[in-house]
């Protein structure tokens, strides 16, 4: 079982285990089971100790609580982050060890280019010995336009352009009539409004500007208003990438604006992209992946933090007898026993001195200070739960 139950003490923290020590602290942190949203795991403390990684909900915290212990985490990964997708570090588990040679990854596949527009994502729990019928490619019209900004010419959409791949380097015909090559998203948008068109049934009919049909149509967005375009001398609706009236030659807003506001609006998506679980992932199931979003930052410090406690592999010592610790005071008292010479007294260790003595004794106490801080502080909000209840 990968994710556990986690014990809180009376201040809603994790009761950590007689050796382990908390590592780092990070607020508005959620969790994912691969690329699906658990539910009520969305708004908690990420709490990073030597031996565990618990995770501590804002909302009811004694039944919204997990830990996964970093012996069972493989290898972890960092995700930065992209627009509005918070950073994340992905836990992979370990494979069990008695299918540990069986376990053979299996081929991933990857949708077709051409079905990656019409077709529906597989299912989450489907079998890999099924195969899935691919869905049938939409048709794109023959008569598919895209309006060129400049001199707005009809110009016909490519026969082998696949708006699902096109990037920056996808080559684009240059206009017919002024020469001068449309923006990519211009092209996008008049070949998925021309396969929209043909999906539905409808005739297809040249749009000045089609911005309604955007690539992600899908999304609850507001579509681009041409009207925003509007001229201050003679309220003439123009088209967002003009800088002049047509028709009095008034100066309008930067063309470069509004084709950012096209594009923008283009890339933009809802606020939480990724779907949710129906359930909870608690379980004795082992998931695929667990990511942790942090959407308040700390992120790389708590990467790397992470990565030097897999290193160090604290937990293995859980067991271990305890190292005897020598004191400087004692240090004459203490005595060790030979076969030959009896009980001999054993040297006291050696003294450190200057800059090294000085920073071993300073850590000595900002150890000493964080642990007289912490019970403290733990201290007061178990007072303050019981004031209260």
């Amino acid at each position: 079982m990968f994710l556990r139950q986690l014990d809180l003490t009376t201040a809603l923290r994790p009761s950590l285990l007689p050796d382990e020590t908390l590592l780092y602290v990070q607020d508005s942190v959620g969790l994912y089971e691969g690329k699906y949203k658990i539910p009520s795991y969305q708004d908690g403390h990420a709490y990073l100790t030597s031996h565990r990684i618990c995770y501590v909900g804002n909302q009811e915290p004694r039944k919204f609580s997990i830990s996964i212990d970093l012996k069972d985490v493989d290898r972890p990964e960092f995700y930065a982050g992209f627009l509005k997708s918070s950073a994340k570090v992905t836990l992979y588990p370990k494979a069990p060890k008695h299918n540990a040679l069986a376990i053979r990854s299996p081929k991933p596949g990857y949708p077709s280019p051409g079905s990656s527009l019409g077709s529906t994502p597989p299912s989450r729990y489907a079998t890999p010995g099924r195969t899935v019928a691919p869905s049938p490619a939409p048709v794109r019209d023959p008569n598919a336009t895209w309006i060129c900004p400049i001199c707005s010419f009809a110009n016909p959409v490519p026969s082998n352009f696949d708006p699902s791949t096109a990037n920056d380097r996808t080559p684009l015909p240059p206009c017919l009539a002024c020469g001068i090559k449309p923006p990519l998203v211009h092209v996008v948008k008049a070949a998925i409004a021309a396969l929209s068109n043909r999906s539905s049934g409808s005739t297809f009919t040249p749009t000045p500007a089609p911005a309604t049909n955007s690539p992600l149509s899908s999304s609850p967005q507001t579509p681009v208003d041409v009207s925003l375009n509007q001229c201050p001398r003679c309220t003439f609706s123009n088209h967002p990438s003009l800088s002049s009236c047509e028709i009095c030659g008034a100066k309008l807003s930067s063309s470069a604006d509004r084709r950012s506001q096209i594009i923008e609006s283009a890339i933009t998506r809802p606020e939480s992209p990724a779907p949710s679980l129906p359930t909870s992932v608690l379980g004795d199931t082992t998931p695929e992946s667990v990511k942790l979003s942090f959407r308040a930052g700390g992120d790389k410090i708590f990467y790397e933090r992470l990565k030097g406690a897999l290193v160090q592999r604290k937990w293995l010592l859980q067991n271990a007898p305890p190292i005897p610790r020598s004191h400087t005071g004692e240090s004459s008292q203490t005595a060790t026993y030979s076969a030959t010479d009896g009980y001999t007294p054993t040297p006291p260790p050696p003294k450190v001195v200057g800059i090294a003595g000085l920073e071993q004794r300073r850590a000595e106490l900002r150890k000493n200070n964080e642990f007289v801080i912490g019970s403290a502080f733990e201290d007061l909000e178990a007072l303050m739960t019981s004031a209260k209840k």
